[in-house]
C-alpha cells in the first residue's frame, strides 16, 4: 500500500476530488493549507496562475507570501498507484508553474476500525 499526498492548485480541488471519485478513489482526505513553491528567477514566487493574484495570501516572518492552497492524502493498494497518480496530475497539470507537488510514501499497514478488516480489504468501499 502506498499513500499518495499531492499538494495542488486550491481552485482546483473540487475538479480533482470528482475525477478521483470517478476513477475509483473516493476515500481521501483534503486539507486547506499555504504554501510556496519555489522561488523563480527574480525572487517570484510561483504556486499558481493569474487568477490568483486576488487569493489571499499570508506573510510569515521576513520570508515570501503563502499561497493558499490543497493538500490531498489518499492511500492506495500497490496495484492502483499508477492510476491515481495519472488521475492527479491529469486533473492538475497545466504547464505553468505552481501546478503541484505529489510525494509517494509507504503504508506498513492499514486496518478498518469498525471490521478489523487489515491490508488491502480496510481500502475497500465497504
Amino acid at each position: 500500500m502506498k499513500q499518495i499526498v499531492a499538494f495542488i492548485r486550491h481552485q482546483r480541488a473540487n475538479r480533482t476530488r470528482i475525477a478521483l471519485a470517478d476513477a475509483g478513489f473516493s476515500a481521501f482526505t483534503a486539507r486547506n493549507i499555504v504554501g510556496r513553491g519555489r522561488l523563480g528567477k527574480g525572487g517570484a514566487v510561483h504556486m499558481g496562475d493569474e487568477s490568483r493574484a486576488e487569493a489571499p495570501r499570508v506573510q510569515v516572518g521576513e520570508g515570501p507570501m503563502l499561497l493558499p492552497c490543497r493538500m490531498l492524502s489518499v492511500v492506495v493498494s500497490d496495484d492502483d498507484l499508477d492510476a491515481a497518480i495519472r488521475t492527479i496530475i491529469g486533473t492538475n497539470k497545466t504547464g505553468v508553474p505552481g501546478d503541484g507537488k505529489i510525494f509517494v510514501l509507504p503504508v506498513l499497514e492499514a486496518m478498518r476500525v469498525r471490521t478489523r478488516e487489515c491490508g488491502d480489504d480496510a481500502l475497500s468501499e465497504y
